[in-house]
């Protein structure tokens, strides 16, 4: 997923004269292989786990990336490669996850404000917020 997602950036920059594409490609590898939601498998569905720990807003933008990644070329035709996951959105939060596993020294944007608050201030501390990554909004 993280290849994916930091692959269809980096084509998004060289292509789109949209800074939007910027901020999201270091978004994505800010985020890094860890900060990926992961999914589980319900036979040939598959659900995104949701990331309590992860701000909403940088979960929009991931799923704007996510959509925007074309599956066909110019004259309509298939790309190649595997047709790309049906991803539902699950009704449960990922409570199994543990703490040690929440990626540290993200911008402190990225991480769900309330969520954050409710830490006891020795996990605020090994998480390690860095400064504020500037992300752009996205029009409803």
């Amino acid at each position: 997923l993280y290849l994916a997602r930091s692959g269809h950036c980096q084509d998004q920059v060289e292509y789109d004269n949209n800074p939007a594409w910027n901020e999201m490609l270091l978004m994505v590898r800010f985020l890094g292989v860890d900060g990926q939601s992961s999914d589980e498998s319900d036979g040939g569905e598959y659900r995104v786990k949701i990331q309590t720990w992860r701000d909403p807003h940088v979960t929009r933008l991931l799923r704007y990336i996510d959509r925007s990644h074309p599956t066909t070329n110019i004259l309509g035709n298939r790309l190649p490669g595997s047709a790309p996951r049906i991803r539902q959105i699950s009704e449960r939060e990922e409570t199994t996850r543990l703490y040690s596993d929440i990626p540290a020294k993200l911008p402190a944007n990225f991480y769900d404000k309330v969520w954050f608050e409710t830490l006891v201030p020795g996990l605020q501390t090994k998480l390690d917020p860095h400064p504020v990554l500037n992300l752009p909004h996205l029009q409803n």
